[in-house]
């Protein structure tokens, strides 16, 4: 009989794992630390995860907008997931003043995010940036609303 490897996609029962992406971080508290991230993740049997910031070093902070997560097979990456928290367009894993700033500017097309930070400035998830992204960041930031991950 033939074995067919498990695929290398990873599992969990708070995150949301798409075909690129992984979002459902909880930044309440500064829960989205790379422990508890990494906690929430299952690998497949006979692959390892790795968490890595952009520039490809180890994390052990906050997970912000643009980590990857590496599925690998001893050295090789097998598969890498970018990961999105919705509001923290800067890629911090802090929403604060400085993403309501990142947001206004690409609102008003000062700046140009890359595609992973433009989805995590789309706050409220309407595939636009727009004034109600940063509501919602404002809100988010004031306590009044937690953003929707």
């Amino acid at each position: 009989p033939t074995i067919t490897p498990e695929p290398a996609v990873p599992t969990s029962s708070t995150l949301t794992i798409n075909d690129a992406t992984i979002t459902g971080l909880d930044p309440a508290n500064g829960n989205n630390t790379a422990e508890n991230f990494l906690a929430a993740l299952n690998a497949p049997a006979g692959y390892t995860i790795r968490l890595v910031s952009p520039d490809g070093s180890e994390v052990a902070g906050l997970v912000g907008t643009g980590y990857l997560v590496r599925i690998m097979s001893s050295d090789t990456i097998v598969r890498e997931y970018a990961v999105i928290l919705y509001g923290d367009a800067n890629g911090d894993g802090r929403i604060n003043s400085s993403d309501l700033n990142t947001v206004f500017l690409q609102t008003l097309n000062r700046i140009s995010l890359s595609d992973i930070h433009k989805k995590a400035a789309d706050a409220d998830k309407n595939d636009r940036i727009d004034s109600s992204d940063l509501f919602a960041v404002f809100k988010h930031i004031l306590n009044r609303q937690i953003i929707n991950q």
